[in-house]
């Protein structure tokens, strides 16, 4: 275990809180930003551990999410970890999301480790709306310290409330160690009459270098945008003939991005884009 504590360090470089981040939005909590807007509420007893980003046996290295099991005590440690504020206006759907369990304990009674979605306040306690997503001490917590990835993909209605996600981490002196990597939150996709899907565009090449031609066919768009993936929106042109959009990628860096294409009916599509 590790005693590397967050502490105020949580929100160096955020300085606009209530700043919405667009969809899609990824962090493997790997680097500063990655790491940028998110922070920790203790609002139950200040135990010896917090949540922290910890380096070992990470997912994807260098980093995770981790929280170890309190050290004495018999009070509840009940510590939050909250993101950025998220843009939930048209709906959302975690499609990534790793766990790994450990420590020497099987949750009990009052335990919860769980994903929460927060509307109102980024303040668990001022919260209006505290709504759990995901509860990992059910019974398949098994601290076999074996990275595993939520099953299911877990949608999120739309909502024009100010709004988070939250890890949260509450026991009373239970051994219990949990790590997170590799959350991935996407737009909710909407379909209609006519359907959007990737079988109605075409993106090349891909991975690219330079660059990228879209074709959408018949289909009508309304706006196209490029984000990495912590959600930030790329500073590129799309330059458009009939229904083909062209877009110079040199001089982006190498990684993986995302293209959102927004129908002028209102439906989106992203699709993952490798530059090379």
């Amino acid at each position: 275990m590790k005693k590397n504590l967050l502490g105020t360090l949580l929100l160096a470089g955020f300085v606009n809180l209530n700043a919405q981040t667009s969809l899609p939005y990824s962090t493997g909590f790997d680097s500063a930003s990655e790491n940028e807007g998110w922070e920790q509420f203790r609002v139950g007893d200040e135990g010896f551990y917090e949540w922290e980003i910890s380096n070992q046996e990470s997912k994807t290295p260098p980093s995770n999410l981790a929280h170890y099991y309190p050290v004495g005590g018999d009070e509840f440690t009940d510590d939050w970890y909250v993101s950025p504020q998220l843009d939930f206006s048209n709906g959302a759907v975690i499609k990534s999301l790793w766990h790994k369990y450990g420590g020497f304990g099987l949750p009990i009674e009052g335990d919860t480790i769980a994903l929460y979605v927060l509307k109102g306040n980024k303040n668990p306690e001022l919260a209006t709306t505290k709504e759990r997503l995901i509860l990992f001490t059910d019974e398949n917590y098994s601290f076999d310290n074996v990275w595993e990835e939520e099953e299911n993909e877990i949608e999120i209605p739309a909502t024009n409330e100010e709004t988070y996600l939250a890890f949260r981490y509450k026991t009373i002196a239970n051994w219990l160690d949990v790590a997170f990597d590799n959350l991935e939150v996407h737009p909710l996709e909407t379909t209609a009459v006519n359907s959007f899907s990737a079988e109605n565009i075409t993106i090349f090449p891909n991975p690219v270098h330079g660059k990228l031609l879209i074709d959408t066919k018949n289909l009508k768009v309304e706006k196209l945008g490029l984000f990495n993936l912590q959600g930030k929106k790329i500073e590129v042109n799309f330059y458009q003939q009939g229904n083909q959009f062209m877009v110079n990628t040199s001089s982006l860096a190498k990684g993986i991005y995302l293209l959102q294409i927004q129908a002028i009916q209102g439906k989106n599509l992203t699709h993952k884009i490798i530059v090379d």
